[in-house]
């Protein structure tokens, strides 16, 4: 005892606190003489000098090792890769340290794989380093032989398997086989987004493909120096919850020739601490996915195929999945892309293979300030579909679009009507917001006037007779759209327009408790004077106006109003009056140039009354074009002398 008090009286200075070596020194002396607990506490404050903090982080863990706190040693341990700046020595005395620690824990597959880091890096680091290796090789017991006890014929077979083949194994193969150990335990294709960070200050967003008790590969967009620590923070379902996972693994390996095309890149993760709880659920996790995946499993190494259809000929084709992302060809000749079976993202769509509601991602068909629409394939079904999901960003932040999004879907399974898109299925799973739709193969209205395509007038008042319908159908339902622009309205191959995105669509037995919400929402260019000043559409002839506004651009091929700025587009629309169709298009019917004149009146009580009443004015007008038309041709018909029989 009076050598430790004599230990505790060297100070340095006249502020009483050891310097930093001489802490090391006494640290050294404590633990000589076994008493570890002080000698931890002096190792500690020996790592406030960087050029000793290497040696301080692992003469703690050998003092708790020596007090049998073997995991408490490894955490110390893993903690010192952290340090900046860890120079190559150092961390392989880690590595080499941590092989012994896992010798403890009697994770030998894991010092193996320690170990052989360290020979990749410096074969000569210590003597004998080959034969370390090859004797711990000796004596593993892999954790598939050690689970054979629960009678999971897969997992014995598998173990016995790998016995057989460890028989003899070189050095090399020894190496190869440890390089990666998420690929040694039985891997199941799972999804999910993951969190990862190399310092737990900056964290990233990436995707995991597969999942193993001992690793997952995630999907990112930025380089990974491989052998790193990452932190991982992800979610793993688990019946009517989630169970949020925070791990921390090592790269072990970077693909990226698989996904270059798309600027991604793929990163092999082990798993190197897990908390045992968290260990548990995820054994019981890959256990339940691995049991279920069955034949189209990708453990049964089967060359798996995928379905789809084809955008030119909606012909179904199938692929094998292999050639996922390749150009093939069609029966009717034109090319098709090859989608993704499994989660596979890139840059332009970060959930391209994912699966939601029974539907598989294929590409985006479109993409709004809250929402993208994907074109998908539903599974089950064997069809193509319209998935569209709200921005996480949105729904996170609980914003007015979020909460309308799934009324959106109730709203039009409640009107059903032929020129209106149907909604299939709508709801939330792994964590989006989602509504299932009817895919209507074709264009917009904007998209072929993007293209340069004109509409001819007859073709165009056919056109809106529809929209007209369907509009009419929502209005008896109390609703407004609230958004009628070209962009919301497709046109089939056989000319039929859909309606589509009710994104903005009011109640009105609902408008009076939400109007006062200080937002303005829609379209500028096809926007009435009075929802560019309350926020909506405030009553039916809100999208009579709007409906106008959308005829005049696709007829004069340009917009009623314009501008620089949307402020000097939405003061247009509540001062000026728009040049009169006739003006702009000599060849249009007066009387369809009335009709828009009436349906952008400044005040709703000048405009129509309602959608049917314009909708019996353009059937008569189709009519009476039609005569104008078929006349000339029945005049000469009659002019014709009939052939006198002989």
């Amino acid at each position: 005892m009076m050598l430790k008090r004599q230990l505790h009286n060297i100070r340095l200075g006249d502020d009483g606190v050891d310097r930093p070596d001489i802490s090391f020194e006494k640290g050294t002396t404590y633990k000589d003489m076994g008493l570890l607990d002080e000698a931890i506490a002096e190792f500690r404050k020996a790592m406030a000098d960087e050029t000793l903090r290497c040696r301080a982080s692992r003469e703690i863990a050998s003092c708790l090792v020596l007090l049998d706190r073997i995991d408490d040693a490894e955490k110390v341990l893993l903690q010192g890769l952290l340090a900046p700046d860890l120079s190559k020595m150092d961390r392989l005395r880690i590595y080499t340290d941590l092989a012994e620690v896992h010798v403890q824990q009697g994770r030998i597959e894991s010092a193996v794989e320690r170990l052989i880091q360290v020979r990749n890096e410096d074969s000569n680091f210590f003597p004998a380093l080959k034969d370390k290796i090859r004797h711990l090789y000796d004596k593993i017991v892999t954790p598939l032989s050690e689970e054979t006890a629960t009678g999971n014929e897969t997992q014995i077979a598998a173990a016995d398997a790998f016995s057989s083949r460890a028989t003899g194994m070189s050095p090399e193969e020894i190496e190869e086989h440890f390089q990666d150990a998420r690929r040694r335990t039985p891997r199941v294709r799972f999804s999910t987004p993951v969190q990862y960070s190399f310092d737990q200050s900056v964290w990233s967003t990436g995707y995991s493909s597969d999942i193993s008790t001992g690793g997952m590969f995630v999907l990112t967009h930025e380089p990974v120096p491989v052998g790193s620590l990452v932190f991982l923070k992800f979610n793993l379902p688990h019946a009517d919850r989630e169970l949020h996972m925070e791990l921390i693994g090592q790269a072990v390996r970077q693909e990226s020739k698989r996904y270059e095309q798309d600027g991604v890149l793929g990163m092999g993760i082990q798993f190197v601490s897990v908390e045992p709880e968290h260990q548990m659920e995820l054994r019981a996790f890959v256990a339940e996915l691995y049991s279920g995946e069955g034949e189209n499993g990708e453990t049964t190494g089967k060359a798996a195929k995928i379905r789809f259809h084809c955008d030119h000929c909606s012909r179904r084709v199938t692929a094998l999945e292999t050639l996922a992302g390749k150009t093939g060809k069609c029966l009717c000749g034109k090319p098709v892309l090859i989608p993704y079976a499994t989660h596979t993202p890139s840059a332009d769509n970060p959930l391209r293979g994912f699966h939601i509601a029974g539907c598989r991602i294929d590409r985006v068909i479109g993409k709004g300030s809250a929402a993208t629409v994907y074109k998908a394939h539903h599974v089950t079904l064997d069809i193509p579909v319209a998935v569209k999901i709200l921005d996480p960003a949105q729904q996170k932040a609980g914003t007015l679009m979020a909460e309308r999004f799934l009324k959106e879907a109730r709203v039009i399974a409640r009107i059903k009507h032929a020129n209106i898109v149907d909604v299939m299925n709508a709801g939330m799973e792994k964590g989006y917001s989602f509504i299932v739709m009817q895919l209507v193969a074709g264009s917009s209205l904007n998209d072929m006037m993007l293209r340069g395509e004109r509409i001819s007038v007859s073709d165009g008042i056919r056109v809106f007779i529809d929209v007209c319908k369907a509009l009419q159908a929502a209005h008896e339902h109390s609703v407004i759209h609230g958004d009628v622009k070209p962009a919301n309205i497709l046109l089939t191959p056989g000319g039929t327009a859909m309606l589509v995105d009710f994104g903005l669509v009011k109640e009105m037995k609902s408008y009076r408790d939400q109007k006062d919400t200080g937002l303005t929402m829609g379209t500028p260019l096809y926007m009435p004077p009075e929802q560019a000043r309350g926020g909506h559409a405030v009553e039916y002839r809100s999208d009579i106006y709007s409906l106008g506004a959308t005829m005049y651009h696709v007829f004069a091929g340009e917009p009623p109003f314009d501008g620089l700025t949307v402020v000097e587009v939405v003061r247009k629309h509540m001062k000026e009056k728009p040049i009169p169709l006739i003006q702009r298009v000599p060849d249009a019917p007066k009387t369809l140039s009335d009709v828009l004149a009436k349906c952008l009146a400044k005040s709703p009580q000048n405009r129509f009354e309602s959608v049917s009443q314009i909708k019996q004015i353009l059937l008569t007008l189709t009519r009476e074009m039609a005569v104008r038309q078929f006349k000339p041709i029945y005049s000469k018909l009659k002019k014709r002398k009939p052939k006198l029989e002989n």
